[in-house]
């Protein structure tokens, strides 16, 4: 197979079949070189079974027009994995709160080798069915063995409009030695494509309150951090650091999912990813079925960012990590969630 480089502009493409869906389907597509736009032939695509262990079940290669096909004979998720590319940064704190000292460069990245493709098909209890109307759930910031933080988010929503409103504080030694309590709230519109926030907000000890809010018919987002507020450009699939966590249990399944822009209050920054699998999560609730997504890192990027998602729990978000440049880990986990 012949090595190529392209640049990405999917990061995820999702698929969504039926839950009656239970004999062979077949899953074709195109790959495409984005670096002189034209088909990529010779490229080797494999469709792995994310509940058997992320074992191949079907494999092919491109033709000379780039095309592909592979039969699933089962329903059930399955994935088509790839890598995406090219990146800005993302927002410096944590979703959960606890602070991040420095600021966090996503990585620019060419991708040697495969065709970048991710499919996911989905059947049963889909990412297109919304959660419970409110949702409660507790978490706790941990670094290794170390307790330093706890939480809560509460997500409401009828079907037309939402709110999340994520408190968290440091508890412990790490109060002592730093007492840290934070508020953010986002609020906007449930809409056929997902979320579309419309205002969030961030208090923060000793910090300046932080805001943005989102103009979609004019395509602009106003950004305020205490005394500096600025307009910018509105790209489409933009969440605050609040909505975006929640944006997986409302988005429906389909073809592509755009590069994601996030804003904290401060400024505007792009953000990418890629499904790593499902995996078996421990938590106080017990083993967790989810779906593991990363930040996509360059070699000299130290930083990561890592988010697991509850497939039983309306792919709500159960984990998520951030990884410093010292290699240090912060996990804000589940402890408890609830519905009405």
């Amino acid at each position: 197979m012949r090595s190529i480089k392209a640049t990405v502009q999917s990061a995820v493409l999702c698929f969504l079949f039926s839950g009656a869906l239970a004999s062979a389907v077949t899953i074709s597509g195109t790959v495409t070189d984005k670096t002189t736009n034209t088909p990529s032939a010779g490229d080797k695509v494999e469709l792995v079974d994310v509940q058997a262990g992320m074992a191949v079940v079907a494999s092919t290669t491109t033709n000379a027009k780039g095309k592909y096909s592979l039969n699933k004979s089962a329903a059930g998720p399955a994935l088509v994995p790839g890598r995406p590319a090219r990146h800005r940064r993302q927002p410096r704190e944590a979703v959960h709160g606890l602070p991040l000292p420095r600021r966090n460069d996503l990585p620019s990245a060419q991708m040697n080798h495969r065709a970048l493709i991710m499919l996911m098909l989905l059947t049963g209890a889909a990412w297109a069915v919304q959660p419970p109307h409110r949702v409660q759930i507790d978490i706790e910031v941990t670094s290794g063995s170390m307790h330093l933080g706890e939480g809560r988010d509460v997500l409401e929503h009828d079907g037309k409009q939402y709110s999340v409103v994520s408190e968290s504080k440091t508890v412990g030694l790490a109060a002592f030695l730093y007492k840290m309590n934070i508020r953010r709230e986002s609020r906007g519109l449930v809409t056929k494509d997902g979320l579309r926030p419309l205002h969030f907000e961030e208090e923060r000890t000793r910090k300046p309150k932080r805001a943005a809010d989102f103009d979609w018919d004019a395509k602009l987002v106003k950004l305020t951090d205490g005394d500096k507020v600025q307009t910018l450009p509105l790209p489409d699939n933009t969440f605050d650091q609040t909505s975006f966590a929640y944006a997986f249990a409302f988005r429906p399944a389909s073809e592509e999912t755009l590069p994601v822009s996030l804003t904290d209050g401060r400024k505007l920054s792009d953000y990418k990813y890629q499904v790593i699998g499902k995996e078996k999560l421990k938590t106080r609730l017990g083993d967790l079925e989810t779906v593991h997504f990363q930040k996509i890192r360059d070699a000299d990027d130290k930083r990561g960012f890592e988010v697991w998602l509850a497939v039983e729990h309306h792919y709500l978000p159960v984990r998520i990590r951030y990884i410093e440049k010292d290699g240090t880990i912060l996990d804000s986990t589940v402890t408890a969630i609830s519905y009405q």
